[in-house]
């Protein structure tokens, strides 16, 4: 017999005797306390079947947990890895990552003489900040707001939705300069340049991120968050390869028509500071990678940017860039650089304007040079 219908039969057995003790209360004493001996036994009997019977089905039991739990368990373990590894990647949760850190200046005194060459990431601009025709609270610089906009090209061959994806996100740069109060004179720097990406919200251009797009009110489709999706990639591509306190060099990769192409280039930017007054002058040219692989000076002048620029970032469509019908990132390229005032390159800045940066002295020159340009043209304001 089973230790299970046993544990049946003596559980009945229990019942009647239990019985017989609590509902016959007159019978004799003899009769009484053999009744109970018996219940007591049998009780016994029963609690070490139940417990024999639940040790012979626990490695049953185990075996079953164990293999539901295994896969559980393998499925954290990798999740938790591949985190990690995005956030030592993007430098995202906090991470130390040196591509995440800002680096910038405590203050201007505390950096006068330094010079910064570690290729960096550029710090995003806070989500919720609105993009208007002045720079918003906190910020002294709108630098740049790019709109896109698909206009030349194969340009028939875009569908409607297609088009609204390419100009739904506008690109924003933004940039603080500071007046450092303990310097004798008082002397100007460059805070901290960042970037992000607009989109429209109730009338109004305001900073987005994958994150924070439906708390701000954007509500994207799946269609929309993987356009906003692609862009964030594309900043994380925008690296600061030289810092000055008065000085930001990055470089943008960017898809450019240059002749009948769609090419990938490098548009180098440069912000510089006139430390006497403030004045913050914007300079943007371009290089092209070469027959080794490198990138080299593509032209041989440089582009001043007006100051608080809204910029129709014209788009070229080349069909031939299409894949089973569907436009690749290579499809669209800007047609020109920011507008602004071109200055021809001298020998010296063209020597160091393609430079990798790997001296402190080829950024101490590159921003000397800018400086003397600046101080050649009045600016547009």
């Amino acid at each position: 017999m089973s230790y299970a219908c046993k544990n049946r039969l003596d559980q009945q057995r229990i019942y009647a005797v239990n019985r017989h003790v609590v509902k016959a209360p007159s019978v004799r004493k003899a009769a009484d306390f053999a009744a109970q001996r018996e219940w007591t036994r049998l009780k016994r009997s029963s609690r070490i079947g139940q417990r024999t019977l639940l040790a012979a089905r626990m490695p049953r039991t185990r075996t079953k947990a164990l293999l539901i739990a295994l896969p559980v368990l393998v499925v954290c373990v990798v999740a938790v890895g591949a985190y990690f590894l995005w956030a030592r990647l993007t430098g995202a949760g906090g991470g130390s990552h040196p591509a995440a850190m800002q680096a910038l200046p405590a203050s201007a005194d505390s950096a006068l003489n330094s010079v910064d060459t570690q290729p960096r990431k550029l710090p995003r601009i806070g989500s919720g900040t609105a993009i208007d025709m002045t720079p918003p609270a906190g910020w002294s610089h709108l630098v740049l707001h790019g709109i896109p906009r698909i206009a030349t090209g194969d340009v028939e061959q875009i569908s409607p939705a297609v088009s609204r994806l390419v100009s739904l996100f506008e690109l924003a740069i933004l940039a603080d300069v500071a007046r450092d109060a303990n310097s004798q004179p008082s002397s100007y720097w460059l805070r901290t340049v960042a970037v992000g990406l607009a989109t429209d919200i109730a009338g109004r251009k305001i900073v987005v991120s994958s994150k924070s797009q439906k708390s701000l009110g954007a509500n994207l489709r799946l269609r929309e968050l993987s356009a906003l999706s692609g862009n964030e990639a594309n900043l994380d591509q925008m690296i600061q390869v030289a810092r000055t306190p008065t000085m930001v060099v990055f470089d943008a990769t960017a898809i450019m028509r240059r002749g009948d192409e769609n090419r990938q280039v490098l548009n180098r930017h440069a912000l510089v500071v006139r430390p006497e007054d403030g004045r913050l002058s914007t300079f943007v040219w371009t290089l092209a990678p070469n027959s080794a692989g490198d990138y080299e000076l593509a032209e041989t002048q440089v582009r001043l940017l007006s100051r608080n620029l809204r910029q129709d970032r014209t788009l070229f469509v080349d069909a031939r860039r299409f894949v089973l019908g569907m436009p690749a990132q290579e499809a669209f390229a800007l047609v020109d650089l920011p507008p602004g005032m071109d200055i021809p390159m001298s020998a010296p800045l063209q020597a160091v304007a393609g430079s990798s940066f790997q001296s402190p002295d080829d950024v101490l020159r590159l921003q000397s040079l800018l400086c003397e340009a600046a101080e050649s043209l009045v600016p547009r304001n």
